[in-house]
């Protein structure tokens, strides 16, 4: 299996530099299982989106009851960095097997368990941002769009504190989508127009392709049909500029 060694040596600190009560050979053994559990999910992660994504999500199936346990135990014992971590690794994974319920259930517990604290460091405060957008992302699927979208507006606001202009274009779209399905268009537009903005200032032209398109659904929808068709002949243009552009 995907079990590893036990966590980093040193004091009352363990997996995610957080401290945690209690230990003995049991904390090693589920540390170790943790570890294991972020490797395997952390791997898959990137993957899901690709050409090998069948067989990466047959095996997270397979070994879906070991990352619950190491998730359930990682928040239980009040090891945030390696609980979150798992919950970004596998929210679309849940997306797309049919765990969304508890994919939700599982993200709201931990974002109510591990708050972020004012000065937080800039990898924390990134992966509570990633959980939010991927919370956010699972209620839109429920149908929940006004929740989706205080999810994706509270990852928007972490984002922006940070120089991250990547993570800044994510909430931006993301919190242009749901603004779209909830038709608020001028508040879709804003945020799409702000990340269009982005996507081209950091020369990505397949992320800039995708926010194209969702404007152009918007002028759709607004009656705005000669501007719709110019985002989307921009869009088409944008794609087969970026043919080599990678996820990132």
């Amino acid at each position: 299996g995907w079990r590893a060694g036990g966590c980093r040596a040193g004091g009352s600190r363990g997996c995610a530099g957080e401290r945690v009560r209690g230990g003995g050979e049991e904390g090693a053994g589920h540390g170790g299982q943790v570890r294991g559990a972020v490797k395997l999910a952390g791997g898959s992660e990137g993957e899901l989106y690709g050409s090998e994504r069948i067989g990466w999500i047959a095996q997270l199936e397979q070994e879906h009851n070991n990352l619950r346990t190491a998730l359930d135990w990682s928040a239980v014992r009040g090891y945030a960095e390696p609980a979150l971590r798992l919950a970004v690794a596998l929210w679309w994974f849940w997306a797309t097997t049919g765990h969304i319920r508890e994919g939700r259930e599982r993200m709201d517990r931990l974002l109510a368990r591990f708050p972020l604290k004012d000065g937080a460091p800039a990898e924390r405060a990134t992966l509570q941002a990633r959980v939010l957008l991927g919370n956010g992302m699972l209620a839109s699927m429920q149908g929940e769009h006004a929740t989706a979208r205080r999810l994706q507006e509270a990852g928007l606001a972490i984002r922006r504190t940070m120089t991250d202009r990547r993570g800044v274009f994510s909430a931006l779209e993301a919190v242009g989508t749901v603004a779209c399905l909830q038709e608020d268009y001028a508040g879709a537009r804003r945020s799409l127009e702000e990340a269009l903005a982005i996507a081209q200032e950091l020369d990505d032209q397949t992320s800039a392709g995708n926010v194209m398109t969702l404007l152009g659904n918007v002028s759709y929808a607004v009656g705005d049909l000669n501007v719709a068709r110019r985002y989307y002949d921009d869009g088409v243009a944008a794609f087969s500029a970026g043919r080599g552009d990678t996820y990132r």
